[in-house]
């Protein structure tokens, strides 16, 4: 991908690592985007994720958040891949480090996802 687009090698790099244990370089990241991740992972490991972005970004650095899918009431949100959220479960684990700077609630990546999902931008701390 970045051959195609004529990027040098030097300023993108793409690597298949394990998130929560590959070794974070000594200048951290300035952004980072979570396309769907959160609501891979089972409610429990959502403090790690946090955490591990936390650790991953560099203060000032940005990370951008696609929420979904969005829990519209008391459903069962222990029952996935994709497990149910809330813009609160976020709050939850990134309020520590990250301050929420952008939220899109508008925001349509899917025809089919039309009021589940929410773009979010978050500053490190």
């Amino acid at each position: 991908l970045r051959d195609e687009a004529g990027i040098s090698s030097d300023l993108v790099d793409f690597q298949a690592l394990d998130f929560f244990k590959f070794e974070v370089p000594e200048s951290k990241f300035q952004l980072a985007y979570d396309y769907t991740f959160f609501c891979a992972l089972h409610p429990s490991m959502r403090a790690s994720w946090g955490a591990r972005y936390a650790d991953v970004i560099s203060p000032g650095g940005q990370l951008i958040a696609l929420m979904y899918p969005l829990a519209k009431s008391d459903e069962d949100r222990n029952c996935g891949p994709p497990f149910l959220l809330s813009e609160a479960d976020y709050h939850k684990v990134l309020d520590d480090n990250f301050e929420l700077i952008h939220v899109d609630p508008k925001c349509k990546t899917h025809d089919t996802r039309v009021g589940e999902e929410i773009i979010t931008v978050w500053r490190r701390k």
